[in-house]
């Protein structure tokens, strides 16, 4: 029993061996076909291999430009970088190609000379958005603008400075703060109303480009959130500056109080609501004259009617609202800075001490300098002409250095002696460089002369011109030459020093103020003592305004050689450093403006003004080269090339397009219907409109003027003027004389003395107040004419005018009148 288990349980382990023997066989037979079939994709794969690269090599080799007839993103980018480095726009095209095939890159087409175009009018629109997202994130901001001319047109240039959101927030917040070029346009007018007004258009341009955009669409910005947000200007010293800044400061505030009436409405209940419907419809009802009259209106001019009076409505509320608010926020929320350039300050004082202000009384002081015609006239016997040329001739220091750049550094670039000038400097071994002028004179005083005398004798002619002679000769006067060295000693000791501070480093200008009472300290100094900066033994420790070494020491030490030789270069230099003081003080007033006192440190940082006005500067500029290079180019064109230079959107463009899209589509829309519409012509136009209306306007003008000079020239020919001065000094004589007779015979002894002496001894009634002081000034008119009466100047002191004899019926009907004594002072009778 035992032997047939064991037989049984061999066998039935045979069964299970030869089944797992099957099983690996079939497995073994599995594996062999795996195996057959891995060694076959082996030897396809090197194929494979082969094949997929030659592929891909195609697909880089062989790249389009378009995607589905449309330029794709890339290549428009790839045109705007292209643009920003200075490729005209006819040779776009042929860069790319020959860039691509410098990588052996094969692109079936480039973008048309006339798409390029269209391009950069679109990375102008991408920028308005990159701005506009900008100033979404920024509290506030601040503005600077300034204005060129340039064939007969007014360009204007815009700028906000804000603080960048997308910049490393481990830097300093002035480093973060970024100005941004907003717009470049022409303008047929720049007073401060145009000003204006193009701001208000650039506003509502910028948010309608952006409400409308992906952007925009879900959260749209309220345009007056512009006025509200800014909130201080950077311009030039200019009239029409501080004027514009006023206007700006009223659409500010009127557009605050809309937003803070149209928030309390809001707020409000219906009942509130009611009330206020119901005092609108009276208020329209009452002005129109009644119901009837009310009802007898269009449609139209009742919505009119109702506009102004729902603005008037929220306009009242936002200011009751305002006025609710404690004084510190009302104070805070109005307060607009306005900040001067500091360059215009620094070019603006080197202005004010003239030299010859002072030589005039004590020394012959420097030679005027004429030009050909007044030198002609200046050698006439007619005294009149003599003083005519005098008047319009300049001398000095200041004068010189324009003729000599009218030679060394003219506009014309085949007149003057630029490039000789620099060849003959670096000639000698003493220098050994190029010298480009403008450079201080002074440090090479001698040099000059012997190029003068070499200009002279390189001619055939072996003659100057008189432009020429002016110059060496104002090289050899020393009242021209104290000139030179005092605006030297000037300029090295404050201007320089003052550049240095103010454009080292990003700065605000608002913490400026201890560095202009610096500057004035020092000019108080050099008045009190000039030797300071003149003295042969002054050092720059004490001289110059940051205590460091001079800019140009070989200026100074030219300088001071000089003055032995000069011996009023001590009085000189103290008339320049108090004419200086009294301009710094003038230019310095909008530090202490009101809107200035008490601002905390973070105040100051939203109100952040750059020191200088140069990236301004610089875009009217870049105006003036862009048209030179491209006289039809549109300003749209010419715009949207350079914000996209200065700005720089690219990276974010690249985000934005990757997180909303659609931007590059809104934008090829715009500019595809600016187009169509002939936004550009339609610019034009209107500036030609604006110019006839100007045109008109002067006319006019010119024509009240010429009637009231008419009218005021008739009034001074029957004036008969008051001999007797006791009718002046006698108060109870006096009292009876009119202020307006007083003022009339002002006028007449200032017309008088135009006429004898070619110039107006006597101030003008408008600037002299009250009685007494017209009275005495009459008295010394008098006294003056009698004077010429007595030494023959005129012949009498006063020739009455003999009437026409069509007249005389006339004069004869006057004089049946009884004139009081009054009558008889002011006027013939």
């Amino acid at each position: 029993m035992s032997l047939v288990r064991q037989r049984d349980e061999a066998l039935q382990e045979i069964d299970v061996l030869t089944t797992k023997l099957d099983q690996f066989r079939e497995r073994n037979c599995t594996l062999v076909a795996a195996n057959q079939a891995l060694q076959k994709r082996v030897k396809r794969f090197s194929e494979r291999l082969k094949k997929a690269t030659s592929n891909a090599v195609e697909d880089v080799v062989n790249q389009s430009s378009k995607e589905k007839r449309i330029i794709t993103p890339a290549m428009r980018l790839c045109v705007l970088e292209l643009a920003k480095h200075g490729v005209p726009m006819d040779h776009i095209a042929g860069v790319i190609l020959a860039v691509s095939d410098c990588f052996g890159i094969h692109l079936d087409s480039a973008p048309s000379s006339r798409s390029c175009r269209r391009i950069v009018k679109e990375g102008g629109i991408i920028d308005e958005l990159h701005t506009m997202d900008l100033m979404n994130h920024t509290e506030y901001f601040t503005l600077s603008g300034d204005g060129t001319s340039y064939k007969n047109l007014n360009y204007e240039v815009k700028h906000v400075t804000l603080t960048d959101y997308l910049a490393d927030p481990s830097l300093p917040e002035a480093e973060r703060k970024h100005v941004v070029l907003v717009d470049l346009s022409n303008t047929a007018s720049h007073t401060s109303e145009a000003q204006l007004a193009g701001w208000k258009n650039l506003c509502y341009k910028l948010h309608d480009t952006y409400n409308t955009s992906p952007l925009g669409l879900e959260n749209p910005i309220d345009n007056r959130t512009f006025y509200t947000k800014a909130c201080g200007y950077l311009s030039d010293h200019a009239p029409d500056q501080t004027k514009l800044v006023r206007l700006f400061v009223a659409e500010r505030d009127q557009a605050d109080l809309e937003m803070r009436g149209e928030q309390v409405l809001k707020s409000l209940g219906g009942e509130e609501l009611v009330q206020m419907v119901v005092e609108q419809n009276e208020t329209n009802i009452l002005l129109a004259g009644g119901v009837a009259q009310w009802d007898a209106l269009s449609q139209e001019e009742k919505e009119t009617r109702n506009t102004k009076v729902e603005h008037a409505i929220i306009k009242r509320v936002g200011r009751e609202a305002f006025e609710k608010l404690p004084k510190e926020q009302q104070a805070d929320s109005r307060r607009f800075v306005w900040g001067g350039c500091a360059m215009h300050k620094a070019i603006n004082s080197s202005k004010g001490g003239p030299l010859t202000m002072i030589l005039d009384h004590r020394h012959p002081g420097p030679i005027t300098l004429f030009n050909k015609d007044n030198a002609a006239a200046a050698g006439s016997s007619d005294a009149a002409l003599k003083a005519r040329a005098e008047k319009l001739s300049g001398r000095g220091g200041v004068k010189l250095i324009e003729l000599m750049g009218m030679v060394l550094n003219n506009s014309n670039k085949k007149l003057g002696q630029q490039d000789m000038h620099g060849i003959y400097f670096e000639s000698r071994e003493h220098l050994g460089h190029v010298v480009r002028f403008p450079d201080v004179i002074i440090a090479h005083l001698p040099l000059y002369i012997e190029f003068f005398k070499f200009i002279r004798e390189h001619k055939a002619s072996g003659q100057w011109t008189n432009i020429e002679q002016n110059i060496y000769t104002a090289l050899h006067d020393d009242g021209t030459l104290s000139d030179l060295v005092c605006m030297t000693l000037y300029s090295q000791s404050v201007d320089i020093p003052y550049m240095v501070i103010v454009r080292g480093q990003i700065q605000n200008q608002l913490d400026l103020p201890p560095t202009h009472d610096k500057v004035k300290a020092l000019c108080r100094r050099v008045i009190a003592d000039p030797y300071i900066v003149c003295g042969l033994d002054m050092s720059y420790k004490m001289a110059s305004l940051n205590g460091k070494q001079w800019q140009r020491p070989d200026a100074v030490y030219a300088a001071l050689a000089l003055i032995p030789r000069l011996p009023l270069i001590p009085e000189g230099t103290k008339a320049t450093f108090e004419g200086a003081l009294e301009t710094w003080e003038r230019f310095t007033e909008d530090e202490r403006s009101a809107q200035r006192v008490g601002m905390t440190e973070k105040q100051k940082m939203d109100h952040f003004l750059r020191t200088t006005n140069d990236h301004s500067e610089g875009g009217a500029g870049t105006t003036k080269r862009a048209k030179q290079r491209a006289p039809n180019a549109s300003m749209d064109f010419i715009s949207a090339k350079a914000r996209w230079t200065r700005n720089n959107p690219k990276v974010w463009v690249e985000q934005k397009e990757q997180e909303v899209g659609g931007l590059f589509k809104h934008a090829r829309v715009i500019v595809r219907r600016d187009d169509a519409d002939g936004v550009v012509q339609r610019k034009r136009k209107e500036i030609a409109e604006q110019s006839k209306e100007i045109a008109n306007a002067n006319t006019c003008k010119r024509m009240k003027t010429k009637a009231r000079k008419d009218k005021k020239q008739q009034e001074l020919e029957l004036c008969v003027p008051i001999e007797d001065m006791r009718a002046l000094t006698e108060p109870a004589r006096l009292k009876t004389i009119t202020i307006a007779a007083l003022d009339l015979q002002i006028d007449w002894h200032r017309d008088q003395e135009q006429k004898v002496l070619h110039k107006q001894e006597t101030k003008a009634h408008s600037t002299i107040k009250g009685k007494p002081a017209k009275a005495a000034a009459v008295i010394a008119a008098i006294k003056q004419r009698k004077g010429w009466v007595t030494s023959g100047l005129i012949k009498e002191f006063y020739t009455p005018i003999e009437p026409d004899s069509d007249d005389e019926e006339v004069g004869s009907e006057c004089n049946m009148d009884v004139e009081d004594d009054a009558d008889i002072v002011g006027y013939g009778g």
